[in-house]
């Protein structure tokens, strides 16, 4: 399994590729604001990639989802996962606007936890929110990825006030499946943590922050990240992580 976090500026995209020995899986993890949206197709491209098995949208805040945009009309998604709200804001009739008039509707799932999604050799679980929300950062959708004894949680911009919730049923899963956490996003490009998470990110071996220049002053500079290992897309462009489902190691290419 590969990781590619990519260097969209203020926003946030994952590349996860899955393969056996008969059949390779493209899962998009959000996908980046709108100026970087050329260079989100262009990566696509130069790896080959005609067609995506999954794309998780965490929430509907551009610098999330206008990435993409300049996918080509009617390009092969089969699964589009957001979270479900019980009401629907600007933001969510806007990336449905997008979803019919790219014609991927029928690809459109909108999803709650405890839900597990299998593809090729990896779990997906989705561990909030549980109920229809209103708030895209408080009720986005975060996801755990399990491959074999590896686990990777992405975060999205999930609001503290939920991250107590969100690692008490992590932990209780990785457990369950006999895996450990190696990698968590930073959530909301390097904003507050609940004290939770900060002593949470100490036992975590890599922290992803996808940051760039904002007018919000992310990321924090909290003194507990000190003595964390924080690998950040604006200073280190491309993160690149590989897991033989034993180990997640970062390489080069």
């Amino acid at each position: 399994m590969k990781i590619e976090t990519l260097p969209v500026g203020y926003g946030e995209a994952h590349l996860v590729t899955v393969e056996n020995a008969k059949k390779t899986w493209h899962i998009l993890v959000d996908a980046g604001p709108a100026e970087a949206s050329p260079d989100l197709a262009d990566h696509l491209r130069a790896r080959g990639i005609q067609e995506l098995h999954t794309v998780w949208i965490s929430h509907a805040h551009p610098n999330h989802v206008d990435g993409l945009s300049t996918l080509p009309d009617h390009f092969p998604i089969q699964h589009i996962r957001i979270p479900r709200f019980s009401s629907e804001n600007s933001y969510v009739q806007a990336l449905q606007t997008r979803i019919r008039q790219k014609g991927w509707q029928n690809a459109l799932h909108q999803d709650l936890a405890p839900k597990q999604v299998r593809i090729g050799t990896t779990d997906w679980t989705i561990l909030h929110p549980r109920t229809p929300g209103t708030d895209l950062h408080t009720d986005g959708l975060v996801v755990l990825l399990t491959h074999k004894k590896v686990g990777v949680l992405f975060s999205g911009d999930l609001a503290p006030a939920s991250h107590a919730a969100v690692r008490e049923v992590c932990e209780k899963i990785l457990q369950a499946q006999g895996a450990t956490l190696a990698a968590v996003t930073w959530p909301h490009h390097g904003d507050h943590l609940a004290p939770e998470w900060l002593r949470w990110f100490n036992t975590i071996p890599r922290v992803l922050l996808s940051v760039g220049v904002n007018p919000y002053g992310l990321p924090l500079a909290l003194p507990e990240a000190a003595a964390w290992n924080v690998l950040r897309t604006d200073t280190q462009g491309t993160l690149r992580l590989i897991s033989d489902g034993n180990t997640l190691q970062r390489v080069d290419r």
